[in-house]
């Protein structure tokens, strides 16, 4: 039976397979259908891009063999995003932008979520960059924070270094120069809105979540 859509079509009412020289298809399933679907598109185009019809297809079948009809299915939308699935997703998405940077030599950073909404969206960052032969980074925002946090009461080690601010918390991602009255750039925990402070009141929390942490005699 000629593999097209319209036979196709025909079987699937049917529960009927479809016999070719490449295969049995069962019209029932996706992933059958869409290849269907590609040998009927090539068929009808020119002799030339015929000679190239089982490469495209051996490649859509590599594909698609990879995913079962569920995960062809669309997913229902949230209806409000949550911190935790937020940065489930900023973990998934982080994972394979890491593994396309892999395979061109490079290496994927995630810089965190930077915004969130959570009726409609959020946002986070990933830094793509050229390692160094120990297989590090560098990152420009730290390697500024360790020059110059001693002239401003702060230690080279607190870049990263989270701290409570009037219930709560937030983490150091770096100094801006421009803001000599508020330097220190922090992000709230979990949402990764920015805010900026003060070095004295900067240094005075991250006093006092050591003391918060400290053994207690």
């Amino acid at each position: 039976m000629p593999a097209n859509r319209h036979s196709g079509h025909c079987c699937h009412n049917e529960d009927a397979l479809i016999l070719d020289e490449d295969g049995i298809y069962d019209p029932a399933s996706f992933n059958d259908r869409l290849l269907l679907g590609l040998k009927g598109t090539i068929s009808e185009a020119e002799p030339h891009v015929l000679s190239s019809s089982h490469l495209l297809l051996d490649g859509v079948r590599l594909i698609f063999s990879e995913h079962t009809d569920e995960d062809m299915t669309k997913a229902i939308a949230p209806r409000n995003l949550t911190p935790g699935l937020c940065q489930k997703l900023e973990a998934e998405m982080l994972d394979a932008c890491a593994a396309v940077a892999a395979r061109h030599g490079l290496k994927a950073e995630a810089l965190g979520i930077t915004a969130m909404n959570l009726r409609w969206n959020f946002d986070f960052g990933v830094r793509v960059s050229i390692p160094r032969a120990d297989g590090t980074t560098i990152q420009p925002e730290r390697l500024l924070f360790e020059v110059l946090a001693p002239e401003y009461g702060l230690r080279s080690e607190d870049f990263g270094r989270e701290f409570s601010s009037h219930g709560e918390r937030f983490r150091i991602t770096g100094l801006n120069l421009r803001r000599p009255r508020f330097p220190v750039s922090a992000v709230r925990i979990p949402d990764g809105k920015g805010y900026k402070f003060t070095a004295e009141d900067v240094a005075a929390l991250l006093q006092l979540s050591m003391k918060d942490v400290s053994p207690k005699s």
